[in-house]
């Protein structure tokens, strides 16, 4: 597999193998999947790797999109918002990062921090739906996972908050981390202010701009 997405970084790098596998394996031996079964073929190859079978990862990366998993890979896809992402890789590595990253979490949550991320999931979805950017970006907003995983990253919350600053509607942390993203219209200037805040630590970091893809694996 030649492979371009960065590993150890929060950017899926082991769903989107899964998912490449998944795909060359249906085209090859010329398997008729239905949608549940090839999520969940590829969620079964991720869990090879992370030690549980999960799908948030591949089936973004097979069927592009903003996708939402259910009971038994059952997976809702909506075309994402036209919005400007701003990915924020720092140059830190940490072994086994997947299971440190969950390991980092409580087994038990708070009653209200459950009630706001359910809320701003809601309006997430509902963003996505009717195509806007700026309440999509501004339902960022991690109650659960966010506030834990802080701790992996040098300088997070100062990096975060130059996001804001300089024009983000949403800044949170990408996947299990270490990377960030952000979004907003001003996606240079954005992921200059946040390189600026990791540089203050001695961190080195690499910004990529980007926007969501309507399009999932595929043979070319």
């Amino acid at each position: 597999i030649e492979k371009r997405v960065p590993i150890g970084k929060g950017m899926g790098s082991s769903g989107s193998s899964a998912a490449a596998t998944a795909l060359g394996v249906r085209e090859m031996l010329g398997l008729e999947l239905s949608q549940r079964e090839y999520v969940h073929l590829a969620a079964v190859g991720e869990g090879a790797v992370s030690g549980s079978p999960h799908a948030d990862n591949v089936a973004a990366s097979l069927l592009g999109g903003f996708t939402m998993v259910g009971h038994e890979y059952e997976v809702i896809r909506l075309d994402p918002p036209e919005v400007e992402i701003v990915v924020v890789l720092p140059d830190v590595y940490y072994e086994n990062k997947t299971r440190l990253a969950r390991s980092l979490l409580p087994e038990k949550v708070g009653l209200k921090e459950a009630v706001l991320n359910v809320g701003y999931a809601s309006r997430m979805v509902a963003a996505v739906a009717v195509g806007d950017p700026v309440l999509f970006g501004r339902s960022i907003n991690d109650h659960l996972i966010e506030p834990y995983r802080a701790e992996m990253i040098p300088n997070f919350w100062k990096v975060k908050q130059a996001a804001l600053d300089a024009g983000a509607y949403g800044c949170s942390i990408a996947g299990g981390g270490p990377s960030l993203f952000a979004v907003g219209e001003n996606s240079e200037e954005i992921g200059e202010a946040m390189a600026e805040a990791f540089s203050d630590v001695d961190v080195d970091s690499k910004v990529i701009l980007t926007r969501p893809s309507k399009l999932g694996a595929r043979v070319i």
